[in-house]
């Protein structure tokens, strides 16, 4: 059973600006009340408080969030490869902080479905490539009977 209140919604890779210092972490899903990271060095320990720049979308300003570790994978084979994974639980966020996240989260929504939709064209181009194929077979094969 889901504990969450928020949905968790994937985060597609951001490209960011040529200026933008890149950060030790990529985020891997964002809900309204916190996110799933993996990062390049450790960021604390379970229960402590951390500033959390968010990455948005569309060569955007990040967005600095008060954020609470609340789960880390101690996968010690992980670690030694570089990679730290966590839970983070937004808190405290101002107004316009959480208009921001409000906007971000329902962007994701539809960029989630506008993955949905790429797979789903992408399928349909090879079944379509596949009747082309047997259109053209078929084809060759009534025109050798007529010859």
């Amino acid at each position: 059973m889901e504990r969450r209140e928020y949905e968790r919604l994937p985060v597609r890779k951001i490209e960011t600006q040529g200026t933008a210092k890149p950060l030790p972490y990529e985020v891997l899903n964002v809900s309204k009340s916190g996110c799933f990271l993996e990062a390049w060095e450790a960021l604390g320990e379970v229960e402590s408080a951390i500033d959390f720049e968010l990455p948005l979308p569309a060569g955007a300003d990040s967005l600095t969030l008060s954020a609470r570790i609340v789960w880390r994978d101690a996968d010690p084979e992980t670690e030694q490869a570089g990679r730290f994974r966590y839970g983070l639980s937004f808190g405290g966020t101002d107004r316009v902080s959480d208009l921001i996240l409000d906007a971000y989260v329902e962007f994701l929504k539809r960029d989630l479905h506008v993955a949905q939709l790429e797979e789903a064209w992408r399928k349909l181009k090879k079944v379509h490539e596949k009747i082309e194929l047997l259109i053209a077979y078929e084809e060759k094969k009534a025109a050798s009977f007529l010859h």
